[in-house]
């Protein structure tokens, strides 16, 4: 019957080319839409508070886009098996994986075939699309008798939805540790302290001799960083840093940004750091001369 599919009940089935067509839209809209909320919500600060890299930046929006890719899937496809009512239909789970695999291999080859020549972004979009649509497609074949109570099909789509969406949260928030800017000082400057090293040490040793801030708030009495941007980051050739702290003076407190840089080359030799810092005053940055 060409591409109609018997179910165990006699029943035709649905078109497994609009099955696999609808998981993967459903997977690219959910992973859109809600990749785009949590990047200004739950994930605006995704990186902050912590030591990064090159490949954090590239991995990170990866794996959650993944999930949220891999969960838009499943719900694609348990709304056709909610919808049908034969015994013998499709997994949506196997369906859902069909796609995400197909999805992650073209995309692994994308990556190789990039190292060699240059790929359009579209092209490389479009045949992930292509693969994840065929992934879904081989995998409409799989079948198994379903529960004929409709809660127990409710139950288990429900169940294996939030597992789907726990393991998304799971990769994509990563706990800082930062106590807030509630805690007291010297606890907010021990834990930068211990987690940015060389590069938060360098960073209160500029505040700590600036003449222009001296100038300010008087001789520095105590630093501590407070809600912000508050983060070190590796890339190929050096390594950044970027604070924001309260500095405590005899004359009064102020906010203050700092930013530090050093190249890692070369390895036996001097590494020469490069150093900034600013006063934050209401919605306005001025530059310290920090000579």
């Amino acid at each position: 019957m060409g591409n109609v599919y018997e179910g165990s009940s006699g029943a035709p089935a649905e078109n497994p080319d609009l099955i696999a067509l609808g998981t993967v839209m459903s997977g690219l809209a959910t992973a859109v839409a809600m990749g785009s909320v949590a990047r200004v919500t739950w994930l605006k600060d995704a990186g902050n508070y912590a030591v990064g890299s090159a490949a954090d930046d590239l991995v990170s929006p990866i794996m959650l886009f993944g999930m949220l890719f891999l969960s838009g899937c499943y719900l694609g496809a348990s709304s056709f098996w909610l919808a049908a009512r034969r015994q013998s239909d499709i997994v949506p789970l196997r369906v859902a994986m069909g796609a995400a695999a197909g999805a992650a291999l073209a995309f692994g080859v994308v990556l190789l075939v990039g190292m060699l020549l240059p790929v359009p972004p579209p092209f490389a979009a479009g045949v992930c699309v292509l693969a994840a649509y065929y992934g879904a497609r081989l995998t409409t074949v799989l079948r198994r008798p379903k529960p004929a109570d409709p809660r127990l099909r409710i139950a288990r789509v429900t169940l294996v939805g939030t597992g789907l969406l726990v393991a998304t949260a799971l990769v994509s928030v990563r706990p800082h540790g930062f106590p807030g800017g509630e805690a007291p000082l010297a606890e907010r400057d021990a834990w930068a302290a211990k987690a940015f090293g060389d590069h938060y040490a360098e960073a209160k040793a500029l505040v700590q001799a600036c003449p222009a801030l001296k100038a300010r708030v008087g001789a520095v009495q105590a630093i501590g960083p407070v809600p912000g941007t508050n983060k070190v980051y590796f890339g190929a050739e050096d390594s950044a840093g970027d604070f924001t702290l309260e500095v405590v003076g005899t004359q009064g407190p102020a906010r203050v940004t700092v930013h530090t840089q050093r190249p890692h080359a070369p390895k036996d030799g001097p590494r020469p750091w490069t150093r900034s810092a600013a006063v934050v005053e209401g919605d306005k940055t001025l530059p310290l001369d920090c000579r």
